[in-house]
């Protein structure tokens, strides 16, 4: 098998296994969060897309067992978004 071929198996089987992508964005007050989309269901009639919202995790302690970082369903309408964004900082710390 060549490079070429190796290199192209791996990739499709990294594609096949891809499930979402996040976006870093900063908001008004120069906070950073993560929003993007995960697909469940990959694959089968019920596949669909979840809007996420990331954030870091501000109840955290060092030593504990605490996740870093905390999702969220984004469940604003699209036309709402920009509105929204301050709210989005006010519910959570953000990265």
């Amino acid at each position: 098998m060549s490079t070429n071929e190796t290199t192209e198996k791996k990739k499709s089987e990294w594609d096949n296994r891809e499930c979402g992508a996040l976006w870093l964005n900063t908001g008004k007050t120069n906070n950073k969060y993560y929003s993007g989309t995960m697909t469940l269901k990959k694959g089968t009639p019920e596949e669909f897309k979840l809007k996420l919202l990331v954030f870091k995790n501000k109840y955290k302690e060092e030593g504990s067992n605490k996740p870093d970082l905390v999702m969220y369903e984004d469940d604003r309408p699209p036309r709402e978004k920009e509105a929204s964004d301050n709210q989005v900082e006010e519910e959570g710390q953000l990265i």
